[in-house]
């Protein structure tokens, strides 16, 4: 059995999950829904809900993890999520639909 040491500064998906992602003029373009992890243990891509409100009219956009930075706050003791794009270009982006299996 091997176990592993988890420093305090490391982030974890139940952090992640359900944060607001927001672009260069600080504006919502999403939220991390899930977090897609490949056979090898790699995240391979966070799965944003755009659009909509309360759930109703929601689609899901699977963006590269290279592209959300996260930063924690520490004034104001918070996760904060931003992308470089914009609320049209997460609308206009290719939808991701969950596999079947």
């Amino acid at each position: 059995m091997t176990f592993a040491r988890v420093s305090n500064d490391e982030m974890f998906t139940s952090k992640l999950k359900g944060l607001n992602v927001y672009n260069q003029n600080n504006e919502s373009v999403g939220e991390i829904s899930d977090i897609a992890i490949s056979k090898g243990d790699q995240v391979q891509a966070l799965i944003l809900s755009v659009g909509g409100f309360l759930g109703v009219g929601e689609r899901y956009v699977a963006v590269s993890p290279s592209a959300v930075q996260v930063t924690y706050d520490q004034a104001s003791k918070k996760w904060k999520a931003t992308m470089n794009t914009t609320k049209e270009a997460m609308k206009s982006a290719p939808e991701f639909k969950y596999p079947d299996s």
